[in-house]
């Protein structure tokens, strides 16, 4: 067999930018929201990734969940 066969489908092979923009909203609602903690909680900042923030978030459930909404 030649290592630099590829077997499967190109239809599979395609970049779906819908996607992309999804991961990027979750990423700047994550990044404001964390932005809120750190303002009002002096905390250190997580990494700049979904999963980071996302855990950051968890951690501070707790505080956030007793903000007033936002406008």
């Amino acid at each position: 067999m030649n290592p630099t066969e590829v077997f499967g489908s190109r239809w599979n092979d395609f970049l779906d930018i819908s996607v992309l923009d999804s991961r990027h909203n979750i990423l700047a609602v994550f990044e404001s929201w964390c932005g809120s903690v750190l303002d009002q909680l002096g905390c250190v900042a997580a990494q700049r990734t979904v999963p980071h923030l996302a855990r950051f978030l968890f951690w501070h459930l707790a505080w956030l969940t007793g903000q007033p909404p936002g406008p």
